[in-house]
C-alpha cells in the first residue's frame, strides 16, 4: 500500500503506535493468561522490559517505525492462531487439577483469584493486561513470535498503514475506561436522561436483580411511557464515524405481538451544549424466543457528522402490549471506526502464506509451553500452593503493567491523530489530560487547566504557559526556506504577558535557535484567535519544534494550537498579490479585470474587444499581461473565478454582487430570516460585494433574498426568456435540495412564475468547498395573459414550494446572482457551465517508488456536451531502475509556440480513448454483437435526455431484452473513428505490456453483465480479453446517471496486441419477462502499472493526422488553399466572393480614451464608435469601463450631487450613472465597469457613445467602451 510521507520525520510518535498495536492485537489469548498466576507475574515483568527497551530506542527513524508497525500486525495474526492451542492447554491444565486432588483445588482458587484481579483492572484495561501476560508466557514463545513477525515483514507491507490506524480505537475509548457494560453497581453509570452534561445526569433508579448470569436491570411490561437506558457518556462524532451498540437481553415470560418491539436501540446526534437534535437512527429488538439470552447489535455510519457528539442508548418501548419482563445483562456502546479498518488490515495480512505458516509454528510452540505449564501444575500440590501465593503478587504487577500499557496506548493515539491532520503540534487536544498536570507532548512550563473560549464543548481544556515552551517531540531536519502557519486561540492572563509564536530548535552543537513571529499577543487580551506565518531563514537547524516565546514573562492560556507547513500555499498567494500590485500600476482594478474576464469567457468577439482596450494603453497592458501570466500559474483561484463566469457582463440586476445588501435603498431584501450571518462577510470570490451565508437546521422554515419591487432591475423587461446565473459555494450538509431561483412576470391580474432548482443548474456532480457556477433558462410561462407590469425575483436557500423542495440540511454561500435576456444562442444551448481545477500530487511508497505530478484541468459543459482541456506534468523513479517523465496535453486544439515536427500525430490519446462517450451522435462509434436467445430478443437503443435512466440534459445507451432467454449474449463494443476515411477503426492503438483500464457507470434491471477489455491485432483479429469484471444487479438512480455504480477492469496488453476496445456484455433475464442494462460515461485509457483507483472520467474525442489526411472536427488557420471546400461553419478574417448566403452576421466595435475632463452642463463625449451598415435589426451587448479622477464619495463631498455619466446607443440611454446610483453609494473606488444591452437595434449604422457632464473640472483618467451586434 502506498504511503505519502513528509520530508520532516517524527522522532518518536509512531514508536508508541507500534507498541499499542502489539498489546491490542495480542488480547485474544487472554484465557491462557488466567490459567497460571506465575505466568501473569512473568508477563508483567516482560512487558516492563519491553517498555524500557522501547523508551531506550526512541531515536529510531520514521522508516523503522513503519517496519515495526508491520511486525506488530504479523504478531497479531500469530496471536489469533495461538488462541485454539491455548484453549487446548487450558483444558489440559483443568485435567491436571483433577489429578492433583486437594492441590488442584488450590490451583483452581489461584486461577479464580487471577481472573478476579483481571476483572478489577477494568474492562477497558483488561485487554492490555492480558496482552502483556500472553506476550511473554515464556522466553521461547516470545522469541517464536519475533521470528514470525520477521517472516511476515515483506508480505504484510500492504496492511501496515491500515493496521496503524487501529490506534484510533484506543483513543476513541479513552474516556470509557471507567464506564462498565454491566450493572454490578446498579444504576451508578446509567441514567434515564438523554440530554445534558453526563457528569450531572442522575443515576438510573429502576429495578435490578441477581441472576445466574450476574446482576441485571429489568422492566416489567407493558409500560405507560418509554423507559430509557442511557450511558453517562457521549462519543466524539465526525464525518464518516462508525458506531456500534451491543445489547445482551432476555425476555422473561410469554412473548406477545412484537409488531411494536419490546425494546429498541437508538443513536442520536448531540450538540456541543449537550442538547439533542432530531437526527436519529433506530432499530427494533425482536426476540426469537422467551427465557433465552439473545444478543442485539446495531451499527451506523454518520456520513455528515454535523454535531460534535453521538449518543447511543436503549429503551423499553411503551407501545409494546405484551406481558413479561425484559432483562438487560450487558450494554456496550463504542466507536468502531478504526476497529473496522484494523479488521480489514488483519484480514489482508492473514492472506500471506508465509505469515500463516510462521504463525502456526508460533501457536504450536505456545501450546507446547502451555502443556508444560499444565504438567508442572500436576507435579505436586506444593507447587500449586506456591502459585496461589504468587497470584496475589501477580495481581498488583498486572494492574501496574495494564495501566502502563493503557497510557502508552493513549499516547500513541495522540500521535496518530496529529499525523492524520498534518499538524506539527502532536498534542493540540488535551481534554484527556488531568487538570493541573503537564501534557506529555509539551515541554516544561505547560499545565492543563479547566478553561476554554466560548462556543466550544464545555468539557474541553486548555494549557497555561508560564515561559517559553515548545510542543514535543522534536522534528529532525533543516527547515530553512520553509514557511509555517501558526494558529491558536490565546488569552493573556497577566498584564505583563506579551508573547508570540516561535519555531525553536538546535544546531549541530546543541546551541538553541529560534525564529520568532511578527504577531504579538497584547497584554490583557481576552480570548482571541491569532495567526502568523513564520519563514525560516536560519541555515543551521538540525532539529526543531513549534512553540511560544514569552518575551516579558507572565502567563498565557492556549487552546487548539496548530502549526502547518504552508510553503507552497504562501508562495502562490504572494504571486497572486504581486499580480494584483502590477495590475494597480497599470491603472487596472480587480473589479474591471473581473468584468473583462467574464466578457472574454462568453465569446471570442468580446475577447477581441478587450484587445482593443489594451491597444490604447500599450505600456500599462504589457506590465499587466506579465503579472496576469504569473498569477495564472501561481494562483488557480483567480483563474477559476474568471473561467466560471459565462456571459455575466450583461445583466438586468444593477447589484449582482450584493454590494448594497443591508444598506438603505438596496435592491435586496431578506426573505424570512435572510442570511444567518449579519452583517455578511466580504465577497469570497470577487473583489467587490458580499457573500451571503445560509446555515439553518430548521428544515420547515424558508429563507433567501428577494428583489425589492423591481428596484435595481435595469435591463430589458418582459422578455420571452432569461438566463439565470448563480455562483455559490456548497460548504457541506446533505445536499442542496430546496435551493433555487423564482422569477415572476407580473401582470394586472396577478403573476406568472417560472422556477428552477439550483441542483438542475449545475453540470456534473456537486462538490463541497468549491465555488460553483450554475446557470439555466427561465421562459415566460405559457399561462401569461399579457398586460405586463413588473418583474419579481427570489434567490432561495431553503424553499419547499414551486418545485424547489424537499429542503435538505445544508450550509451554502451565494456570491453572485444575475439575470439577463436570453440570446438565440442561449436558447439553443439551454445551459452553460465552466470549471477550472488545479491538483498536485507527490507519492513515496514503502517499496521505494517515487512519483510527482501536477496539472490543470479546464472543463465546460454546454447543452449536455462536456469539453475538457488538460495539462499534466509527471515524473517518476522506481527501484528497478526505470525512470522518466511525461508532459500530457489533452484538448480539441493543442497550440504550440514554435515548430512541432512528427510523422504521425494523435491528439487526445492521453485520456479517454473512446469517441462519442456522451452519445450525442447516437450509436456512432459503437458496434453491436448478439448471439443465441438473448441476442435475438435484444435491442440496442439511445435513452433520450429527460427520460428516466437518462440525464436531464444528456442521453444514455441501453440494451433491452424483451424475453426470458438465458443463452447467448448481447454486446456493445467500442469501434472509434481513428481510420483515415473516418470509418470505424479497430480500436484505440496500444502496445504489448502496456497497462490499460476500462470503466463505465451502469444500472441493471433483472439481469447481470460483464465488462472486459478486448485485445485486437493489426489484422483486426481478437487475441484475448482482460476480465471479465461482473456488472451486478443494481437498479440505480432514475434521474442522475452520475450516481450509478462505476465498474472497472484493468489488464496488460498481450504480445501482438495493436488495439484495445471496451467490451460491455448483457446476460439473460433473471426474473419477470424482460430486462435492461443501461450505461453512461464509458472510458478506456492507459493507466499506471501500480494503479489502485479508477482514473477520473474524462470525455472522449480525438484528432488524427497522417500524411496528407486530416480527420477532425475543426481546422483553424491564418490561410487555407483548397480547390473546393464544404463546411457547416467557416470562420475567416475577410471573405471576398461574388455571392454570400448566410443566416447570421456578427460585428463589433471598440473605443477608448485617456484623461478627459468636463466643467459644463453640456455633455462631453469621452469615447465613441460606429458599427456600419447592419442589414437587419440586431441585438447589441457591450461593456463600459472607466477610471475616475476622484472617487464617487470624494466627488459628492467636493462637488455636490449633480454630476452624471451615460452610455448611448443610437441616442438611447443604455447606462445612466449619477451620484445617487447604487454603484456609487459611499464608494471609495475610482474604477468602475457596467454592462449594457439593446434589443431590436434598427438596421443601418449603430453608434455607441460614452458621455459625461457637470463634472466640476473632474472626469475620467482612462476609459474603454466595446460592443458586439448580432443579427439572424
Amino acid at each position: 500500500m502506498d504511503v505519502t510521507t513528509d520530508d520532516v520525520r517524527l522522532v518518536r510518535d509512531d514508536l508508541d503506535t507500534a507498541l499499542t498495536d502489539q498489546l491490542d492485537d495480542a488480547s485474544t489469548v487472554a484465557n491462557q493468561a488466567l490459567q497460571d498466576a506465575e505466568d501473569a507475574h512473568q508477563a508483567a515483568d516482560a512487558v516492563s522490559d519491553e517498555l524500557d527497551a522501547a523508551v531506550a530506542s526512541l531515536t529510531v527513524d520514521y522508516d523503522a517505525t513503519q517496519q515495526a508497525a508491520q511486525d506488530a500486525q504479523t504478531a497479531r495474526d500469530a496471536a489469533v492462531l495461538a488462541k485454539d492451542s491455548a484453549a487446548a492447554s487450558k483444558a489440559a491444565a483443568a485435567l491436571s487439577e483433577t489429578n492433583a486432588g486437594s492441590a488442584a483445588d488450590a490451583a483452581s482458587s489461584s486461577a479464580s483469584a487471577a481472573e478476579t484481579s483481571a476483572t478489577e483492572a477494568g474492562q477497558q484495561a483488561s485487554a492490555a493486561t492480558a496482552a502483556k501476560n500472553a506476550a511473554a508466557t515464556s522466553e521461547s514463545n516470545a522469541s517464536t513470535f519475533a521470528q514470525s513477525a520477521a517472516a511476515a515483514k515483506q508480505d504484510a507491507e500492504g496492511a501496515a498503514a491500515a493496521a496503524a490506524s487501529s490506534e484510533e480505537l484506543v483513543a476513541s475509548t479513552a474516556g470509557l475506561y471507567v464506564h462498565p457494560t454491566d450493572f454490578e453497581l446498579d444504576g451508578k453509570f446509567w441514567s434515564d436522561a438523554i440530554t445534558g452534561d453526563p457528569k450531572t445526569k442522575p443515576d438510573k433508579a429502576d429495578a435490578f436483580r441477581d441472576t445466574p448470569e450476574g446482576r441485571v436491570i429489568y422492566r416489567s411490561l407493558p409500560l405507560a411511557s418509554n423507559s430509557h437506558l442511557v450511558p453517562k457518556f457521549y462519543l466524539r462524532n465526525a464525518p464518516g464515524k462508525t458506531f456500534r451498540m451491543t445489547l445482551r437481553a432476555r425476555y422473561v415470560g410469554t412473548l406477545g405481538d412484537q409488531g411494536h418491539a419490546p425494546m429498541r436501540l437508538q443513536f442520536r446526534r448531540i450538540n456541543g451544549d449537550f442538547s439533542s437534535t432530531t437526527a436519529t437512527w433506530t432499530q427494533n429488538c425482536i426476540f426469537a424466543a422467551a427465557n433465552t439470552v439473545e444478543t442485539f447489535e446495531y451499527e451506523i455510519t454518520d456520513q455528515n457528522g454535523l454535531t460534535p457528539w453521538m449518543l447511543g442508548f436503549a429503551y423499553w418501548n411503551s407501545l409494546y402490549t405484551g406481558t413479561g419482563d425484559v432483562e438487560v445483562l450487558s450494554f456496550e456502546i463504542e466507536d468502531v471506526t478504526a476497529q473496522k479498518e484494523a479488521q480489514d488490515a488483519a484480514a489482508a495480512a492473514a492472506l500471506s502464506e508465509s505469515n500463516a505458516a510462521a504463525s502456526e509454528s508460533g501457536a504450536s510452540q505456545a501450546a507446547s509451553a502451555a502443556n508444560t505449564s499444565a504438567t508442572n501444575a500436576n507435579t505436586s500440590a506444593g507447587q500449586a500452593s506456591t502459585y496461589a501465593g504468587q497470584a496475589a503478587t501477580a495481581k498488583a504487577d498486572a494492574e501496574g503493567a495494564a495501566n502502563s500499557a493503557s497510557e502508552f496506548s493513549r499516547l500513541a493515539s495522540i500521535t496518530q491523530r496529529a499525523a492524520s491532520t498534518r499538524n506539527l503540534v502532536v498534542q493540540s487536544d488535551v481534554n484527556d489530560v488531568p487538570v493541573g498536570t503537564k501534557p506529555e507532548f509539551w515541554s516544561s512550563h505547560a499545565t492543563v487547566v479547566d478553561g476554554r473560549p466560548g462556543g466550544v464543548p464545555v468539557t474541553d481544556r486548555s494549557v497555561d504557559l508560564l515561559d517559553g515552551v515548545t510542543a514535543a517531540p522534536w522534528y529532525v531536519g533543516n527547515p530553512v526556506g520553509r514557511k509555517y502557519r501558526f494558529k491558536a486561540t490565546v488569552r493573556t492572563i497577566d498584564t505583563g504577558a506579551v508573547s508570540r509564536f516561535t519555531l525553536r530548535g538546535e544546531d549541530q552543537a546543541g546551541n538553541p535557535l529560534q525564529t520568532v513571529g511578527s504577531v504579538n499577543f497584547p497584554a490583557g487580551q481576552a480570548w482571541a484567535v491569532f495567526e502568523d506565518v513564520i519563514e525560516v531563514t536560519q541555515t543551521s537547524y538540525v532539529k526543531f519544534a513549534p512553540g511560544f516565546d514569552l518575551t516579558d514573562g507572565g502567563t498565557i492560556r492556549v487552546y487548539d494550537f496548530q502549526c502547518h507547513d504552508v510553503t507552497e500555499e504562501e508562495n502562490a498567494s504572494e504571486a497572486a498579490m504581486a499580480a494584483n500590485t502590477s495590475a494597480e500600476n497599470a491603472s487596472t482594478s480587480k473589479d474591471q479585470a473581473g468584468s473583462f474576464a467574464g466578457a472574454a469567457s462568453s465569446s471570442a468577439q468580446t475577447a477581441t474587444t478587450q484587445a482593443g482596450f489594451a491597444s490604447n494603453f500599450a505600456g500599462q497592458a504589457a506590465i499587466s499581461k506579465e503579472a496576469a501570466d504569473d498569477a495564472a500559474v501561481a494562483s488557480a483561484t483567480y483563474a477559476q473565478t474568471a473561467s466560471r463566469i459565462a456571459g455575466q457582463g450583461v445583466g438586468c440586476f444593477e447589484d449582482a454582487y450584493f454590494e448594497t445588501y443591508g444598506e438603505a435603498g438596496s435592491m435586496w431584501l431578506d426573505f424570512n430570516g435572510g442570511p444567518d450571518s449579519q452583517p455578511p462577510a466580504a465577497n469570497q470570490i470577487f473583489p467587490v460585494g458580499k457573500s451571503l451565508s445560509f446555515n439553518y437546521t430548521d428544515l420547515t422554515v424558508s429563507n433567501g433574498v428577494r428583489m425589492q419591487s423591481s428596484d435595481g432591475w435595469k435591463g430589458p423587461q418582459n422578455e420571452a426568456a432569461y438566463v439565470v446565473e448563480v455562483i455559490f459555494t456548497y460548504v457541506g450538509g446533505a445536499g442542496i435540495g430546496g435551493a433555487g431561483v423564482l422569477l415572476d412576470w407580473n401582470h394586472s391580474s396577478g403573476e406568472s412564475r417560472a422556477s428552477v432548482k439550483l441542483e438542475d443548474m449545475i453540470a456534473g456532480g456537486l462538490k463541497a468547498g468549491v465555488p460553483t457556477f450554475a446557470s439555466a433558462i427561465l421562459k415566460r410561462p405559457t399561462s401569461f395573459p399579457g398586460n405586463f407590469t413588473t418583474h419579481d425575483a427570489w434567490l432561495m436557500a431553503n424553499y419547499d414550494g414551486n418545485g424547489l423542495g424537499p429542503i435538505q440540511r445544508k450550509h451554502i454561500r451565494f456570491h453572485y446572482f444575475q439575470i439577463r435576456a436570453a440570446t438565440p444562442q442561449d436558447l439553443q444551448n439551454l445551459d452553460t457551465a465552466a470549471t477550472v481545477a488545479q491538483n498536485t500530487q507527490t507519492l513515496a511508497t514503502l517499496d521505494g517508488k517515487v512519483r510527482a505530478s501536477t496539472g490543470i484541468t479546464a472543463a465546460v459543459t454546454s447543452a449536455g456536451n462536456t469539453e475538457v482541456a488538460e495539462l499534466r506534468l509527471t515524473s517518476y523513479d522506481d527501484p528497478d531502475g526505470s525512470s522518466g517523465s511525461a508532459v500530457v496535453l489533452k484538448g480539441d486544439d493543442v497550440i504550440a509556440d514554435g515548430t512541432l515536427t512528427t510523422r504521425k500525430l494523435a491528439v487526445g490519446f492521453a485520456g479517454n480513448q473512446l469517441t462519442n462517450t456522451a452519445f450525442w451522435a447516437g450509436l456512432n462509434d459503437w458496434s453491436r454483437g448478439a448471439a443465441g436467445g438473448i441476442g435475438a430478443q435484444s435491442s440496442f437503443l439511445v435513452r433520450p435526455p429527460g427520460d428516466s435512466f437518462a440525464g436531464l440534459r444528456y442521453p444514455t445507451l441501453y440494451i433491452y431484452q424483451d424475453g426470458t432467454a438465458t443463452d447467448g449474449y448481447a454486446d456493445f463494443v467500442s469501434t472509434p473513428s481513428y481510420t483515415a476515411d473516418g470509418g470505424n477503426g479497430l480500436g484505440a492503438p496500444c502496445r504489448a505490456n502496456q497497462k490499460w483500464e476500462a470503466s463505465v457507470y451502469v444500472a441493471t434491471h433483472r439481469c447481470v453483465g460483464q465488462l472486459r477489455i478486448q485485445w485486437v491485432d493489426t489484422g483486426g483479429n481478437t487475441i484475448g480479453y482482460a476480465g471479465p469484471a461482473t456488472i451486478p444487479t443494481n437498479f440505480g438512480s432514475t434521474d442522475n446517471p452520475d450516481e450509478w455504480q462505476r465498474i472497472g477492469v484493468r489488464g496488460t496488453a498481450p504480445t501482438g496486441a495493436a488495439y484495445a476496445r471496451i467490451h460491455i456484455r448483457k446476460l439473460g433475464t433473471q426474473s419477470s419477462t424482460s430486462s435492461y442494462l443501461f450505461f453512461h460515461k464509458p472510458m478506456l485509457c492507459e493507466c499506471p502499472v501500480n494503479a489502485t483507483e479508477l482514473t477520473p472520467y474524462s470525455p472522449g474525442g480525438s484528432t488524427f493526422i497522417d500524411g496528407d489526411i486530416i480527420r477532425t472536427g475543426s481546422v483553424y488557420g491564418d490561410r487555407m488553399v483548397a480547390r473546393s471546400m464544404e463546411a457547416d461553419v467557416l470562420k475567416v478574417g475577410a471573405l471576398t466572393a461574388e455571392e454570400i448566403i448566410a443566416d447570421g452576421i456578427t460585428r463589433q466595435g471598440v473605443a477608448g480614451s485617456g484623461t478627459v475632463t468636463n466643467n459644463s452642463s453640456t455633455w462631453t463625449t469621452v469615447a465613441s464608435f460606429t458599427i456600419p451598415s447592419m442589414p437587419k435589426a440586431s441585438y447589441l451587448q457591450g461593456t463600459i469601463g472607466f477610471g475616475m479622477t476622484k472617487t464617487p464619495a470624494d466627488m459628492k463631498a467636493d462637488h455636490g450631487f449633480s454630476w452624471e455619466l451615460r452610455v448611448l446607443v443610437n441616442g438611447s440611454v443604455r447606462v445612466g450613472l449619477t451620484a445617487y446610483s447604487a454603484p456609487f453609494t459611499n464608494s471609495n473606488e475610482k474604477y468602475h465597469s457596467r454592462p449594457f444591452t439593446m434589443q431590436n437595434v434598427p438596421a443601418g449604422d449603430v453608434t455607441v457613445q460614452f458621455q459625461m457632464r457637470n463634472m466640476s473640472g473632474q472626469g475620467v483618467t482612462e476609459s474603454n467602451v466595446s460592443a458586439i451586434v448580432a443579427m439572424r
